[in-house]
């Protein structure tokens, strides 16, 4: 038989019929193949109970089994799926700040939940967020992408964290990034007119980027950064404060509704120092009023458009009424009124 032809199954028979086979070694076989065969179906099931776990604990919303959950018969067709969506999601920019980053990471993540099935992966996911990106950002992330290896490449597109993250270096450097932020958390206050519920929630965006603390410190923290004029309201009702945030927030917001009115009618503390008088608020809130503005006179004119003047000094910026002059010439003719009177008598006599 020639070297490295293939035995056909006549040939491998009567091979097979030569050899002598015992019943022992062919018990012995059998039991080697079904402890294999049992092995190897305990292997598969551990794997699918391993998968499904993983699915259960990372995706909670896609419950099931991983390795049939392509299968067509497990789920309905796309087009009968109901599907949410978040309207009006932002275009992000070179000009966004870390709470409208925040806002547009949120809306991509409720839209991701809406459609779990169209967005299974981490790459449909942020495919899809690139429809949101303006064009400079998406070419940025094009170029992110190509200047990594081929294996980072395959890791960085199919993975949603990295891609939030690498988000931040839109906005600015990220080598000084939580030391910005930190210098920023140390400047800010609530605004005059701002709710602290809003200025909970930046303040809140700006914490994300550090290690929590403890809820009574993030508490303090976001009290010692209220108004002042809110603060004291807050001191003069309550004793005790609030140990948590969410209380301090609700607190705040409760006394900042009752302010309301007082804020409308400017009836603001003076920042002046103790002991100096304050203003009467009926006062201040007259002032300025019209009846007690000084209005300037202005010259009346005439027919021909020329203004009038004084006829006893000639002048164009008052009348007669008020000259300066008027008492001394009006004296000089009592004066000789009362001359030419008396020169009068005399003659009579």
């Amino acid at each position: 038989m020639p070297r490295g032809r293939p035995r056909t199954i006549a040939e491998e028979t009567t091979l097979s019929s030569q050899d002598t086979i015992t019943p022992e070694q062919i018990d012995t076989d059998l039991q080697a193949i079904h402890n294999r065969i049992a092995k190897l179906e305990e292997l598969r099931v551990a794997r699918e109970n391993l998968a499904r776990l993983e699915a259960e604990v990372i995706n909670p919303s896609e419950i099931g089994s991983v390795v049939n959950r392509d299968h067509p018969g497990n789920h309905p067709p796309e087009s009968h799926t109901e599907e949410l969506k978040i309207k009006n999601i932002s275009t992000f920019t070179l000009n966004f700040n870390l709470q409208r980053r925040q806002d547009w990471l949120l809306d991509l993540r409720y839209t991701f939940r809406g459609a779990p099935r169209k967005y299974r992966t981490d790459g449909k996911k942020i495919l899809a967020a690139l429809n949101f990106l303006d064009h400079t950002c998406r070419h940025r992330w094009y170029r992110h992408v190509e200047e990594k290896s081929i294996e980072e490449r395959q890791n960085i597109e199919d993975s949603w964290a990295y891609f939030e993250e690498w988000t931040l270096s839109l906005i600015r450097n990220t080598t000084t990034l939580q030391a910005d932020i930190m210098d920023q958390i140390e400047r800010t206050c609530q605004l005059p007119n701002q709710d602290p519920r809003e200025f909970h929630a930046y303040l809140d965006t700006l914490e994300q980027h550090f290690p929590r603390q403890a809820e009574k410190e993030r508490a303090l923290s976001f009290f010692a950064k209220l108004q002042g004029n809110l603060k004291k309201y807050i001191r003069e009702h309550h004793i005790k404060l609030p140990e948590g945030r969410e209380e301090m927030v609700s607190l705040a917001t409760h006394y900042w509704n009752l302010l309301k009115p007082s804020r409308k009618r400017n009836w603001t503390e003076s920042t002046t120092t103790s002991g100096q008088e304050q203003d009467d608020p009926k006062r201040r809130r007259y002032k300025y009023s019209a009846p007690y503005l000084k209005t300037k006179w202005k010259q009346p004119t005439g027919p021909d458009g020329k203004p009038y003047h004084c006829y006893i000094c000639d002048a164009t910026d008052h009348l007669a009424s008020r000259c300066p002059k008027k008492t001394k010439i009006q004296s000089v003719l009592n004066n000789q009124n009362i001359q030419s009177e008396m020169g009068n008598g005399e003659e009579s006599k």
